[in-house]
């Protein structure tokens, strides 16, 4: 009996364990920029170390069916609009993930006003999830500490960015949006130094609910408890 009480407690865990380490949607853009080489994403890339990447190509397009982090297939849909692609520093930093992502970029242009625009549909559907932590990835060509503002979802956050791409520091070359609600995720770019506000990539990552992680934890004590007995 104590064996399939331990086999039950243990099938409950691992359970509760997937849906605390929540999926995620990866877009890349601008992977087809002409003078970026290595602009398609096409190993494990930014702050998550996330592999599966959906690549996408030039200044305004649309993909449906995205692919999830986990390399799942969703039926998640993407829109997008920008003045162009352009290319920063990242492509001389060799051909890792993470310098693919930073390389290509939707770029901003004033004139006449022209910022980036991504939307994201079908986020509940493909995740599943009651809110999500969105990453934006922010890496121009300019050397001068240009930047601007970005928004998702009604929030705006800033940074100032800087050439060339190292490592990922938040507020210089990611920002991080917490808590974000609703099945469809809009960001844009702009701010008042907005000649150079582009967005390389936007990662949408799934927030486990509260219950799923205080399961967890009972289920740790629980097993922990189980085995002192034995």
């Amino acid at each position: 009996m104590r064996r399939v009480l331990f086999l039950f407690s243990f099938l409950v865990l691992g359970a509760a364990a997937s849906a605390v380490h929540a999926d995620s949607l990866a877009l890349n853009f601008a992977a087809d920029d002409p003078d970026t080489a290595t602009a398609t994403v096409t190993q494990a890339a930014g702050v998550l170390g996330t592999e599966n990447w959906n690549n996408f190509t030039g200044a305004t397009g649309s993909a449906m069916d995205l692919m999830s982090g986990s390399g799942a297939a969703t039926s998640a849909s993407v829109e997008w609009t920008s003045a162009n692609t352009w290319r920063s520093g990242a492509r001389d930093q060799g051909a890792g993930g993470d310098a693919q992502l930073m390389s290509g970029y939707l770029d901003y242009d004033d004139d006449p006003l022209t910022p980036p625009v991504i939307t994201v549909s079908g986020v509940d559907g493909a995740l599943g999830n009651p809110a999500y932590n969105v990453y934006v990835y922010v890496q121009g060509d300019s050397d001068q500490a240009r930047g601007g503002e970005w928004t998702v979802n009604g929030v705006t956050q800033s940074l100032t960015d800087s050439d060339p791409f190292t490592t990922f520091v938040e507020g210089e070359n990611y920002l991080l949006f917490t808590g974000v609600t609703g099945d469809v995720i809009n960001v844009t770019s702009g701010g008042a130094n907005t000649f150079r506000a582009p967005i390389n990539g936007i990662e949408i990552v799934g927030v486990p609910e509260p219950g799923s992680l205080a399961l967890v934890s009972l289920g740790v004590l629980g097993l922990g408890g189980y085995v002192r007995r034995r």
